[in-house]
């Protein structure tokens, strides 16, 4: 594009709005901030920026434009900018230039539609990867600036996604992400891509949030790590636990706590039986308050699979919950943690509290599994549906029950 702007002799525009404008008729989808659970998008135009950076940013934004936004363009990017830094030229706008570089990352990444992100390997592929991230370490460690910090930490998120990356990930990265978190605690836009960028630290990419967690905990190592990282102002939990508290407004970051929470509920020991009905109890509020937010509804249910020693208090308000969840989102992870909750209620012996909304809950799993549109999910909907009909018919109790509701 840059090129062709310089032929038309368009380069001396100095008018900020007509790069802008620019930017959105090249990629609207990019244009705007906007809010997911991978964090926030963050817009081309930063606040008090001078025209001469904003000039700058737009020319590395066309330099590194990837031939597709496809996962394997990634490294084209990483290698693209690392050439460039061997200049001296570039070297001195060394924050502008990896704020472009990292923008297109997280652009491949959002595009890709996936959780995780496979980048297309070559020899050189880790070792450029992990320069790259030295890169993006050294501004996370300088940077006053609220909008580079967050794609720093939303990048190394992103990267993270890669199971091979991840696996070369250092300690002195987590200290670095878990600094941040500390240090701009007030500040929503690093928060919610910090807490991101934490989650996808914390276990193995390649730990499937649809299968038994391993008995050894293979892939949690990250989490434990950061779980016995000293502070000042409280260990992790303390943390995590004052901002569910103090942005009880902001469902984004909501979400990315009980995500986060629901992971260390993996873990033995690490809540008490009070914190596992505290943290039932907030999730409760959450999805009562937050009943549009698919991000809030999916990640509370989350939780909920792991502290299902709760669910005697909690079962009879959150079910109501779920049920309204899954009616209203046709989201497949949210189904998923719908799924695993009912099935532990059957494996607990919930019986009666269940049986309220037995037909309601059959017919819910029944669509899903006459679609079959969603096969991650789709064999343990099949069993807990087979396991549900087979138990109305030989439990006289249950059957009365339900016959009663209805």
């Amino acid at each position: 594009m840059w090129n062709t702007m310089k032929a038309m002799n368009l380069e001396h525009r100095t008018d900020t709005n007509f790069y802008l404008d620019l930017y959105q008729s090249y990629w609207p989808e990019y244009y705007h901030e906007s809010s997911s659970e991978t964090g926030k998008n963050l817009p081309f135009r930063t606040e008090n920026e001078p025209y001469s950076d904003f000039l700058l940013r737009f020319k590395y934004r066309c330099c590194l434009t990837p031939p597709e936004l496809t996962p394997h363009h990634v490294f084209d990017v990483i290698e693209e900018t690392l050439d460039l830094l061997k200049s001296p030229a570039h070297a001195k706008n060394e924050a502008l230039l990896l704020l472009e570089s990292m923008r297109w990352i997280n652009h491949i990444f959002v595009a890709s539609g996936a959780p995780e992100m496979r980048i297309y390997h070559r020899k050189r592929t880790l070792t450029w990867v992990a320069k790259y991230i030295v890169h993006i370490e050294a501004l996370l460690d300088t940077s006053k600036c609220s909008h580079i910090i967050s794609m720093c930490c939303r990048t190394l998120g992103v990267l993270f996604s890669d199971p091979d990356v991840h696996h070369q990930m250092k300690h002195s990265t987590i200290n670095k992400v878990f600094h941040t978190l500390f240090k701009w605690k007030d500040d929503v836009l690093i928060l919610s891509n910090n807490l991101w960028c934490m989650y996808m630290i914390s276990i193995s990419p390649t730990v499937s949030v649809y299968q038994t967690i391993h008995e050894d905990y293979w892939g949690f190592d990250n989490l434990k790590y950061i779980l016995s990282i000293p502070s000042v102002d409280g260990d992790f939990l303390d943390v995590l636990d004052s901002y569910i508290e103090n942005h009880s407004d902001r469902p984004d970051i909501l979400a990315k706590c009980f995500r986060i929470l629901a992971n260390v509920a993996c873990l033995p020991d690490c809540f008490t039986f009070d914190r596992k009905l505290h943290l039932g109890e907030q999730s409760i509020t959450a999805m009562t308050k937050y009943a549009d937010s698919v991000d809030v509804q999916s990640k509370c249910m989350a939780l909920f699979v792991n502290i299902h020693v709760v669910y005697p208090i909690c079962l009879a308000r959150l079910l109501p919950l779920m049920l309204q969840a899954v009616a209203r989102f046709q989201n497949e992870y949210l189904f998923g943690k719908f799924i695993y909750v009912i099935e532990n209620c059957l494996h607990d012996g919930h019986f009666l509290i269940l049986a309220p909304h037995w037909g309601e809950i059959t017919s819910e799993i029944s669509t899903v599994v006459t679609k079959g549109e969603w096969k991650v999910v789709l064999q343990a909907s099949q069993s807990v549906l087979d396991r549900m009909l087979e138990m109305q018919e030989v439990l006289p109790d249950l059957a009365s029950a339900i016959a009663t509701e209805g």
